[in-house]
């Protein structure tokens, strides 16, 4: 691999993967926690038709299996999130049995995914049914999101290993992407996501290889949020990105937003978002997050604050931040999800 891009706008600079370990203590103990217990209890949990369905949804869309789409249509991205877990351990371990599950779980996402890059079992098994075709047809789904972790493993596993096998399939789903956003750059449709892990992971995959293509296209996915027509907060555009200056609506949909924010501000320093991310954070930092950093304190809320009259976009807001300083004791939500949007 070649050396990685250094973010121009950072004050502190990422050492390379894996040049630090931990030696002892209570890291060292979770570390190992991870590799012994969790990460192959998660794989259990993938590989059993009856619990989750995960891996058993790439088989049918592989056409190795036969049968329906069965659970949730983010399964996808969480299967890459564990191929991304187990590309960090094997960096570590050099276990070669994890790698062998590492190598044929790559094999069956290749076999999957389209020549055009396009993957996400819940829409392929349905077109094998007779669906219509429309890609990111729906602003709510998890398509792009699932895409992001595929790539964002791609860079995990490129950097732990320093194979391509991943990465070729990581670099197909972003050329899927750019073409994606180029063709709604043309139509003013805005093809935004829920969740848009693929902000983070384009960035990424622009430090990784050096391509300035996957910045440009994080950075003209974020700007087609703006194309938006009737948003809401509960996805966080309801406004133009530059207008946000509260943490407001779903929490993971939130952190993920402003961390791949973050990160193009990193590559860019756009001075405008800079300003955006300053004031969204503020908010969160001193007015919505707990004394033990758990975030997004509602089950259920509405946003805007205010009368309905007066806001013709106010909407019900799911594991959600909630107004200033509203962060109740018994019913505080705090997703996990949103704790680790946070860390990125």
């Amino acid at each position: 691999m070649q050396t990685e891009v250094e973010s121009s706008y950072t004050a502190l600079k990422r050492p390379p993967l894996h040049s630090t370990h931990w030696t002892g203590g209570f890291w060292q103990r979770q570390f190992e926690l991870c590799s012994d217990t969790i990460l192959p209890n998660i794989f259990h949990l993938f590989d059993s038709d009856a619990i989750s369905h995960c891996i058993a949804n790439f088989r049918i869309a592989a056409g190795r299996q036969e049968g329906t789409h069965q659970g949730p249509s983010f399964g996808d991205g969480d299967f890459y999130k564990w191929l991304e877990a187990a590309s960090y351990i094997y960096g570590v371990t050099k276990d070669e049995e994890l790698k062998n599950r590492i190598d044929e779980a790559i094999e069956l996402i290749a076999s999957v995914q389209r020549e055009d890059g396009y993957i996400f079992t819940q829409y392929t098994i349905r077109l094998q049914q007779g669906a219509n075709e429309e890609k990111l047809g729906n602003s709510l789904n998890f398509e792009a999101y699932n895409l992001g972790h595929l790539i964002t493993a791609a860079c995990v596993h490129a950097r732990t290993t320093g194979e391509r096998s991943l990465l070729d399939l990581g670099l197909k789903a972003a050329r899927c992407l750019k073409a994606l956003f180029e063709e709604a750059e043309k139509t003013h449709t805005a093809k935004t996501a829920i969740c848009p892990s693929h902000y983070m992971a384009l960035i990424d995959l622009y430090r990784l290889t050096g391509d300035k293509t996957h910045l440009d296209t994080a950075e003209l996915a974020i700007r087609l949020r703006d194309e938006v027509v009737g948003g809401t907060d509960d996805n966080q555009d309801r406004l133009k990105l530059a207008d946000h200056t509260e943490m407001l609506g779903h929490a993971v949909r939130a952190t993920y937003l402003y961390s791949g924010l973050a990160d193009l501000v990193a590559e860019t320093g756009d001075e405008t978002y800079r300003t955006t991310l300053m004031k969204v954070w503020e908010s969160e930092e001193y007015t919505k997050m707990y004394i033990n950093s758990g975030c997004g304190a509602l089950y259920d809320g509405v946003s805007p604050s205010g009368y309905a009259g007066d806001h013709p976009n106010l909407a019900r807001t799911h594991q959600a931040f909630g107004r200033p300083y509203q962060l109740p004791n018994l019913t505080g939500y705090n997703e996990t999800c949103a704790s680790i949007g946070n860390i990125f």
